[in-house]
């Protein structure tokens, strides 16, 4: 429900290589790369930024969340801003104690739920809070959208 700047990392796109952006990759790549290297090791994904505790490794979940509702959150911005992909619709309703936080998402009349969620650092060391997925199964299109704080 982004933008497609992650998509636009090609020289096709005329993306600069020598970006402050790609280091910011490079450096996403590395922490990747050291979780690899951990789950081979360990059998588990550990924290990158305290791989002990107590003198224990310090697993980390692979998912935050699994099923369940809809939460807002930042990342409803996109909706409130009417800044989202026009081949779905999108709509937040606003009241207290209302299904899925009043946010609506659908595909040709047909919803979309909540799958599952994880922070993107606990899987290479990124400040992402929940990257978010979300499935229509008629179409059996996949949505994912990222919350940041």
């Amino acid at each position: 429900m982004g933008k497609e700047g992650f998509f636009e990392r090609t020289a096709i796109h005329d993306w600069d290589f020598n970006s402050e952006e790609e280091k910011e990759f490079q450096e996403m790549q590395k922490g990747y790369e050291k979780s690899k290297a951990n789950f081979e090791k360990y059998g588990s994904l550990i924290n990158l930024y305290s791989p002990e505790y107590d003198g224990k490794l310090n697993k980390v979940n692979y998912l935050n969340r699994l099923g369940g509702d809809i939460w807002d959150g930042n990342w409803t911005t996109t909706i409130e801003s009417d800044e989202y992909p026009k081949a779905f619709d999108m709509k937040i309703e606003i009241g207290n104690d209302l299904p899925n936080d009043g946010i609506s998402i659908t595909y040709q009349g047909n919803p979309f739920y909540f799958i599952a969620e994880t922070a993107s650092y606990d899987w290479y060391g990124g400040g992402i809070d929940a990257i978010i997925m979300f499935y229509e199964p008629v179409s059996r299109i996949v949505l994912f959208t990222f919350d940041y704080s």
